[in-house]
């Protein structure tokens, strides 16, 4: 159903979609966007920069500032973004991110208006108010552009975003002299020193009115810490926040229901990862899922736990998901009020059966020792198994054992946050134990019945591994 208000949905999103590996250092490609968009993600960023050169006067060019890592033109990136695009697809959200100088802004916004044609929203629908469906905007890009509270109004953005990200609470000792390590080494501290005339952080630039204005269903803010125990913002009209991780770790749980009711019910929220993660790891997005969060940026180039659960979550879908009842605040129609029944469910046989595969080069020994690990996440509490482990001569499996021992209770209307993650691991001896793939799925996408599921590696490639299982849901 495409006909609710765009805050009514979750999206598929990626965060720092042009890099192709770490934060830190690595490649950047254009191509990055087509592969995203192409398997169903529907909000994007692009982080845009003056030229390499740091001139105004030259391009801009969409790199992680301040890093090693290479950089691709803009308009190389507009270009594959909108080849990537069909007029039948949901719409594609761009957040964007700027660095740039005003005369580079103004560059941005011609590429866009010439590369991206009708296909760019920079004005109202005529015929809506301020709920737009996505339905009125398939095959269109909508601009999620920063937002500034006009002079001598009370802000409701934090200027010191920046530096909370990095003094957060939620940053351990050991990660913060990771990266600072890491920095010294490779000379980032003097680069950042040098481009700043020695100023500890530079002065980010205004948006112009020009680019402003394509802001058109999402003006973006950071929020300042206090903003839940403030009065509700009415400016600007599509009001958009962008929260980092460790913001999020001093809401949920504890204010769930002021951020379910002050924030998500009303307005797209977008959760952005914390600084520290340069390896490109990920957050798990299901707790904030169940706060209402409909953009939970995930990092694309690592296919770890947040990437698996972020594939189950829009498998088959068109990379927008229709939130729970509950999440819907004042858009709940009546024809909602019958979404929700009471379930239990039973996962009370499995087997997993290794189809006849190559031996992964990483392996040397002429046996292995394989086990399952079963992971269901529940809004009451995370659950955890682990089956017994199987030697296997010939790299061929088959073992049977139960999941478990009883039923879990819910709501139909939950089921869509609710997931199964299992993993195939290989038990190595004195050393960390060897994933050797994974397949996780969203409750209610699962069929009753005994299911096939085809597990994949962690560099997203079918490794041969069958599991079958017996699955009955049962309602009253």
């Amino acid at each position: 159903d495409d006909s609710y208000p765009l805050s009514c949905y979750f999206v598929s999103t990626s965060h720092n979609t042009y890099l192709l590996s770490r934060q830190l250092f690595g490649v950047s490609s254009p191509k990055a966007y087509t592969h995203v968009i192409s398997n169903g993600c529907r909000c994007i960023e692009i982080d845009v920069w003056d030229s390499d050169s740091f001139d105004s006067n030259g391009p801009p060019i969409v790199t992680h500032g301040l890093t090693l890592t290479e950089s691709s033109p803009f308009e190389d990136v507009c270009v594959a973004i909108g080849e990537a695009i069909t007029d039948d697809m949901w719409p594609l959200m761009v957040s964007l991110e700027n660095h740039a100088s005003p005369a580079t802004q103004f560059k941005m916004v011609e590429i866009m208006k010439r590369v991206w044609g009708n296909r760019l929203v920079d004005q109202a629908l005529e015929g809506f108010d301020t709920n737009v469906p996505p339905s009125a905007l398939r095959g269109r890009i909508l601009l999620i552009v920063e937002w500034y509270a006009p002079e001598g109004s009370q802000p409701l953005s934090s200027e010191d975003e920046e530096e909370e990200e990095v003094e957060s609470t939620e940053t351990s000792p050991h990660e913060t002299s990771k990266l600072s390590g890491l920095m010294h080494h490779l000379g980032l501290n003097e680069l950042k020193a040098k481009l700043h005339g020695g100023k500890d952080k530079p002065d980010r630039p205004k948006i112009t009115p020009e680019l402003a204005a394509l802001g058109v269903y999402a003006q973006s803010v950071k929020p300042k810490k206090d903003w839940l125990s403030q009065p509700a913002p009415t400016d600007p009209l599509h009001l958009f926040l962008n929260i980092s991780e460790s913001a999020m770790s001093a809401i949920l749980p504890h204010q769930i229901l002021k951020f379910v009711g002050q924030g998500t019910s009303l307005h797209q929220v977008r959760i952005y990862p914390k600084g520290i993660r340069i390896e490109s790891n990920n957050y798990n997005p299901v707790p904030y899922w169940r706060g209402g969060a409909q953009i939970c940026a995930q990092n694309w180039q690592k296919f770890d736990k947040g990437m698996q659960l972020n594939r189950a979550m829009f498998a088959g879908s068109e990379g927008w998901i229709l939130k729970p009842k509950r999440l819907l605040g004042k858009h709940v129609r009546d024809m909602d009020a019958g979404q929700e029944q009471k379930f239990e469910e039973e996962v009370d046989e499995a087997a997993i059966l290794g189809q006849t595969a190559t031996r992964p080069t990483m392996f040397r020994c002429k046996d292995i020792k394989v086990y399952v690990r079963a992971q269901l996440f529940h809004p009451d509490g995370d659950l955890d198994w682990k089956s017994p482990t199987v030697k296997a001569t010939t790299w061929q499996l088959n073992a049977s054992y139960a999941l478990t021992d009883g039923t879990e209770s819910g709501s139909t209307s939950e089921q869509s946050l609710m997931f199964l993650r299992f993993l195939v691991v290989h038990q190595v001896r004195f050393e960390r134990d060897v994933k050797l793939g994974t397949y996780c799925l969203r409750l209610d996408s699962w069929k009753q019945g005994i299911t096939s599921l085809l597990y994949f590696d962690l560099i997203l490639m079918w490794c041969h591994f069958t599991k079958y299982l017996r699955f009955s849901l049962m309602t009253n």
